[in-house]
C-alpha cells in the first residue's frame, strides 16, 4: 500500500518561503509505524524537524534529506536549484512576473549540495538506508514540495481568509497532486492544522471525492474518501507518524536552504549584516531594518519579502 505524509514549515516567520511538503512510500502489508520507523532509522534521523534542524544546524537534515533523495531516479539533486526542479509544484498563485531583482533575491546565488554536511557521510546514509529499506520492504516513491514565496503568501492568505486556510488550502494541492501520480487510493498522514477537528466543511478541493467521517476528535480527525483512500490530520503527527516527519525534514532543508540563498545575496552586499533565521526574533527585525534602504535601491518590492501576516 501507498502511504504518504504531509507537513509543513514556515508558517509562521517573517521571510522566507512556507513550504508544504508530501513524501510517497509505498510498504508491504498493513501500515505499522512502528515497522516503517525501523525502516527509516540508522544513519539518518527522522523526526520532527523542529527538534533537530534549528537554524544554523541543517546537516542531519541535510544527510537524510539527500540519502532518501538518493533512491529516486537520477540521484540526488546536485545544487539547490535541481533540488528545487525536482520536488516543486507551481504555485497556486503564481503569475510567471517576479521582478527580477526579487527572483535574485528568492534564488539567491546556488548552492552545491551537500552544502552542510560531508559527502561522504551523505552516501553512507544514503547506502544503510538503502539495506534497510529493502530488508524491511520499503520503497521510497517520490518526494513534493509547494514552497510560496513571500509574495504568493501574500496574495493567497487574504484569498484563502488566513493562515491555518492558506495551509489546509496546499494541503490540498498536494494530496491532489500525489493523487494524480499514483491513481489509486492511499494512506494519508497530515498534520494537524491548528486545533480544527472538522475538516470536511473547510476541504474545499476535495469535494468532488465522496467520503464518510471515521472521526473527529482533538488527536485526530480521520475520513475515508472514495477513490482518494484513508485520509487523517494528527496532531503532533510528525512525532508519530515516520513518513509525516520525513516530509517535515525534507520541507525544512528547502526552507533553510532557500533562507541561506537570501542571507547570502543581502550579505554579500552588506557585510556585516547577521544571517538570520527569517522568524519572528530580534536578528531577523534587525535584518529587515538594515535591508530596507538596499532592497528600496534594488526595485526588491516589500511584498515579495516580508509576509504581511
Amino acid at each position: 500500500m501507498y502511504v504518504v505524509g504531509i507537513d509543513e514549515n514556515g508558517l509562521g516567520p517573517l521571510l522566507g518561503p512556507l513550504v508544504v511538503t508530501g513524501v510517497i512510500l509505498e510498504i508491504p502489508g498493513e501500515y505499522d509505524p512502528a515497522v516503517l520507523a525501523r525502516a527509516l532509522s540508522g544513519e539518518v534521523r527522522v523526526d520532527d524537524s523542529k527538534r533537530f534542524m534549528a537554524f544554523g544546524k541543517v546537516a542531519n537534515g541535510e544527510r537524510t534529506a539527500l540519502a532518501f533523495l538518493d533512491r529516486l531516479p537520477g540521484g540526488r539533486p546536485t545544487s539547490a536549484d535541481a533540488l528545487l526542479e525536482r520536488l516543486a509544484l507551481p504555485s497556486p498563485a503564481c503569475a510567471g512576473d517576479c521582478p527580477d531583482a526579487a527572483a535574485a533575491l528568492c534564488r539567491g546565488p546556488d548552492l552545491v549540495l551537500p552544502h552542510f554536511d560531508d559527502p561522504a557521510a551523505v552516501d553512507l546514509a544514503s547506502a544503510g538506508l538503502a539495506s534497510r529499506l529493502e530488508t524491511e520492504g520499503v520503497r521510497f516513491v517520490d518526494a513534493l514540495c509547494i514552497p510560496l514565496c513571500p509574495r504568493d503568501f501574500n496574495q493567497l492568505v487574504d484569498t484563502q481568509g488566513g493562515k491555518l486556510a492558506l495551509d489546509l488550502y496546499l494541503f490540498e494541492q498536494l494530496i491532489l497532486a500525489v493523487h494524480a501520480r499514483l491513481d489509486t487510493e492511499a494512506l494519508y498522514l497530515c498534520g494537524k492544522i491548528g486545533s480544527r477537528k472538522a475538516y470536511r466543511p473547510v476541504l474545499s478541493l476535495l469535494k468532488r471525492f465522496r467520503g464518510r467521517v471515521v472521526r473527529e476528535e482533538r488527536a485526530q480527525s480521520e475520513y475515508e474518501v472514495s477513490g482518494l483512500g484513508r485520509l487523517l490530520f494528527v496532531r503532533d503527527g510528525d512525532a508519530l507518524h515516520p513518513s509525516t516527519a520525513l516530509a517535515s525534514v525534507i520541507g525544512k532543508y528547502v526552507r533553510e536552504l532557500q533562507m541561506l540563498r537570501i542571507n547570502r545575496f543581502l550579505s554579500g552586499r552588506l557585510p556585516d549584516l547577521r544571517p538570520a533565521s527569517g522568524y519572528r526574533d530580534p536578528v531577523t527585525r534587525a535584518l529587515v531594518d538594515r535591508s530596507a534602504a538596499l532592497r528600496n535601491e534594488l526595485s526588491i518590492p516589500d511584498s515579495c519579502f516580508l509576509r504581511k501576516r
